[in-house]
């Protein structure tokens, strides 16, 4: 081998050496190994731009020395980053550039040398205190900011009986402390909540212990399925534990615990008392990503749900969560809103592929531990990350002039970040520019900002034009008096007029202009059968006052009435996605089961000796939808002038309408089919079963059907890959 090629696969040699070791640099110099996105209103994802940029990678090579499994790191008030090497049982102290200062693996106890033995949790205090959870050694470790020892928390006891469970085993694996010296542990698979110490190390109780949140069907199996065993092993079911915390300026405690998905609650904010204070958005609780696990073709778990292992607080209330099954940072602030996403689970530069431990860093950046890799990255904001904190903490501070100016510049950025236009709302609301609000609170589908902002600027346009309004009630008023007192004459001048022209009465001979009219008299004998209901119903079926064609109008004007009601609702109580607003489908969803309806009636009742036909039923079920015509369309009509508070008038229609429409129903297949009150009770009861059966049936056939063409589809793309 020639000295040129030896010497140009030297400088390929180094090269590739000091890609693999040099610090990553900013997002403009280097690949991002993510995408990030929000949630919307209606828990879409939605692409963002990215809030977080890997800014430098910290490996062994960097520090030194060997790294083996790091548990965890914490980032002190004099900006020091206590990163525990568990797996060499030390404690190292990096400075701003990273760089080992200190090395703590050992201390003197009782004048002998003592070490830690896989420590696997760090807190210091304001003081620069040192609280270690020295795990192997099932104790607290406290060093004074020299590393010096201070005191040994060990395992907790009590004088009072059954205060601590019987053969309790200690495991510390994290550990906080709080302004007065009161140290709080989280031990592994400790089900009693956080074990606090006083100050002096004395036992002090449990808190906060999460609840048994059993589901529907563990209670339904309890209640009626499982045998007495069963019920026995169902009743000694743990609660869940907690996994990891932090301590805010303020002293409440946030943890993460081990529920996963949308309905758990993995992160809590815990006072004092050891009670849930966190403030949570009921439609978006803070759970990491909504969906609740991710399946390839074949039914195999790609990625399951969040799993909050770590959590850090900053200023504002604002806090950050790490979930290890994606290995992303989630970002909340302190309503729970979220504000951004990053990062990846890979073995690319910039990702993690076992993240343990986070922490806020200089300049709003994050630190996050990976053990698997022995490496610490360094996330630096991006400038749309860092409006989002200007106006958030702006927002706080009273600056809401300068709230809006940042929050102007997320939109920039970012279109479809509805906490933005939520930000703007609230600050445009508190200069008392209504309007401005309102629109503002719509774009970000804040309803309840809306409400609130809509009363006071409907507060306003009242007393601007109460004389106009008052005028205008007046004239009302004075128009139905006088339609009740002239109506009679206006009718009858009608009825001669029109009966004595012969045009008219030429065509009202006609066939077709007696069918219509035979139609208009059965629409209108429908306002009596839902006022008398038994008298209504009954003439429907042996007088024939009904038929299917008025009925057919009458489902017409009720898939139109329901179509209105959920397009024009006001903002405040529609919460469609009108933009995934389908008018066939909204009429399926009536038509269809209304067919369904009136086919297991007939099939059921044809068995059960009722009187009516399929006729007869379709008519009288068309007949009993008539209030929901009556009701939709007022409510639709008030729900755009009603605040939330008011909301009372708008859902008292919709119950009417309900209750009416049921009742009439009820009515209706008692007297069509000539049964008693017990017998049409069971009857309905019946077809409502049938139904559910039904669309089970064809829910499971339609799976099927999916299934056995996913196969084919497998089976002919594997013919195809193996020819």
């Amino acid at each position: 081998m020639g000295k040129e090629n030896k010497l140009i696969i030297a400088l390929f040699v180094l090269f590739a050496t000091i890609a693999c070791c040099t610090p990553l640099l900013a997002l403009e110099d280097t690949f991002v190994p993510y995408r990030s996105y929000t949630y919307n209103y209606w828990l879409d994802s939605v692409a963002a731009p990215i809030p977080y940029v890997p800014e430098k990678i910290i490996t062994s090579v960097e520090l030194g020395l060997e790294l083996n499994s790091p548990q965890d790191l914490f980032v002190g008030k004099d900006k020091l980053v206590y990163l525990l090497d568990s797996g060499n049982n030390r404690l190292l102290l990096l400075d701003g550039e990273m760089k080992v200062v200190k090395i703590i693996d050992s201390f003197i106890n009782q004048n002998k040398e003592d070490n830690f033995n896989n420590p696997r949790g760090i807190f210091v205090n304001q003081d620069g205190d040192i609280y270690i959870a020295d795990t192997g050694n099932k104790r607290v470790v406290v060093l004074n900011s020299e590393g010096l020892l201070k005191q040994v928390i060990g395992i907790p006891r009590s004088d009072i009986r059954g205060l601590i469970p019987e053969n309790y085993n200690y495991n510390p694996i994290k550990v906080v402390a709080d302004r007065a010296g009161r140290v709080y542990v989280i031990s592994g698979k400790t089900y009693d909540g956080l074990i606090q110490f006083e100050s002096d190390g004395q036992f002090g109780g449990f808190i906060g212990a999460p609840r048994v949140r059993p589901s529907m069907f563990d209670y339904f199996w309890k209640r009626f399925i499982a045998t007495e065993e069963q019920r026995e092993k169902m009743a000694l079911t743990l609660p869940t534990e907690f996994i990891n915390l932090d301590i805010d300026d303020r002293g409440f405690i946030y943890t993460t615990v081990a529920e996963r998905g949308r309905d758990g609650e993995p992160i809590r904010r815990l006072n004092p008392a050891g009670k849930d204070v966190l403030l949570k958005n009921k439609s978006r609780p803070p759970v990491g990503d909504y969906g609740s696990s991710v399946q390839d073709v074949e039914g195999n778990l790609i990625l399951p749900p969040s799993q909050f292992v770590d959590i850090a607080v900053g200023e504002n209330g604002i806090y950050s969560a790490l979930d290890v099954e994606r290995g992303r940072v989630f970002t909340y602030d302190m309503y729970g809103e979220l504000l951004s996403v990053f990062g990846h689970r890979s073995l690319q530069k910039g990702a993690v592929t076992n993240p343990v431990a986070l922490d806020l860093y200089m300049d709003n950046r994050i630190l996050v531990l990976d053990a698997d890799l022995g490496q610490i990255t360094v996330y630096k904001p991006t400038e749309y990350q860092e409006m989002i904190f200007a106006a958030v903490n702006n927002y706080h501070s009273g600056e809401y002039e300068l709230s809006t100016t940042y929050w102007r510049e997320v939109l920039r950025l970012n279109s479809n970040y509805d906490l933005a236009y939520i930000g703007l709302g609230e600050a445009y609301l508190l200069q008392n520019e209504y309007e401005q609000a309102m629109d503002n609170f719509r774009l970000g589908q804040d309803r309840e900002g809306y409400s609130e902002a809509f009363a006071l600027h409907r507060m306003g346009v009242v007393a601007e034009n109460f004389g106009k309004i008052a005028g205008g009630l007046v004239a009302l008023i004075i128009i139905i008096l006088s339609g009740i007192k002239w109506g009679g004459s206006i009718k009858a001048f009608i009825k001669e007029t029109t009966t004595s022209s012969k045009g008219i009465s030429a065509f009202s001979r006609l066939p077709v202009a007696q069918k219509t009219t035979k139609v208009l008299e059965s629409l209108k004998y429908g306002f009596h059968v839902i006022f008398h209901p038994f008298d209504g119903f009954w003439d429907l079926k042996r007088e024939k006052r009904g038929n299917v064609t008025a009925a057919i109008v009458i489902i017409i004007f009720v898939c139109v009435s329901y179509v209105l009601r959920e397009q024009y609702t006001g903002f405040i109580f529609n919460t469609r996605d009108l933009t995934k607003f389908n008018v066939l489908m909204e009429v399926a969803s009536i038509v269809f089961p209304l067919i369904l309806w009136c086919i297991i009636n007939w099939a059921l009742t044809t068995l059960m000796d009722g009187k009516g036909t399929f006729k007869d039923i379709v008519i009288f079920s068309a007949y009993a939808l008539i209030p929901l015509i009556l009701t939709n369309i007022p409510a639709t009509i008030i729900s755009n002038y009603v605040t939330l508070e008011e909301g009372p008038f708008y859902y008292a229609f919709v119950v009417i309408g309900a209750l009416w429409a049921g009742g009439l129903i009820f009515v209706g297949t008692m007297v069509t089919h000539d049964y008693d009150f017990g017998k049409t009770m069971l009857t309905i009861i019946m077809i409502l079963a049938g139904i559910v059966f039904v669309l089970f049936i064809g829910i499971l056939f339609f799976s099927l059907t999916s299934q056995v063409v996913n196969f084919i589809e497998t089976i002919y793309m594997e013919l195809l890959y193996r020819l």
